[in-house]
């Protein structure tokens, strides 16, 4: 099951939300200077601008499910193995690749926008934390390219590393609003006629 954390977090309004964690489903890197390369069972994946127009992206995909309240949040978090100046890029590409087959001659291209950025990552061991939200919308199948626009070569765990340093998609979602309670009753209540 992908799910392994579940809690309510409280906002400062007082307002409840779930927050769920979900295990990445299948990870593995592309190159394009080995572009037909299979990278699926490394305990990392590398991301790097080698060169200009022969980059390395890390792909990693999701299995979103159990979610009953619209998604207010979404972070995707991966562990950085190695520091970088420049940090890392997230970028949306479609779920059409297999972790054991794929590489870059028939990989999805990545989106030419990132939507989300680390910002330099000044520790190796690093837990990095980048907003997702925009991408996942409620329950599905979700995969995400992480690049870079460093030449210095970047390692980010992968599932094979183990649970511990695996990347994980962490979902909040708000709670229910309870119905308004109902309106006081105004009516007057009527007197008893008196007997004459």
């Amino acid at each position: 099951m992908s799910v392994f954390t579940t809690r309510v977090v409280t906002s400062g309004a007082g307002v409840a939300a779930t927050s769920q964690s979900f295990a990445v489903a299948a990870d593995s890197y592309i190159s394009a200077d080995s572009p037909t390369r299979t990278h699926g069972a490394l305990n990392h994946m590398k991301v790097d601008m080698k060169r200009e127009g022969v980059p390395r992206f890390g792909l990693v995909r999701f299995a979103v499910n159990g979610l009953t309240a619209p998604v207010s949040r979404a972070t995707l978090r991966v562990y950085a193995i190695t520091a970088s100046e420049l940090g890392v890029q997230v970028h949306s590409i479609s779920n059409n690749w297999d972790e054991e087959e794929v590489t870059w001659e028939n990989a999805p291209p990545p989106s030419a926008n990132a939507v989300a950025s680390s910002g330099p990552i000044a520790n190796a061991s690093t837990w990095l934390s980048l907003d997702v939200t925009s991408l996942v919308t409620g329950n599905g199948t979700f995969s995400f390219a992480i690049g870079t626009p460093s030449l210095d070569e970047l390692k980010l765990a992968s599932r094979e590393g183990g649970e511990s340093t695996a990347p994980q998609l962490v979902v909040e979602t708000d709670a229910a609003s309870p119905p308004p309670p109902p309106p006081p009753d105004t009516t007057t209540p009527s007197m008893p006629a008196t007997l004459s």
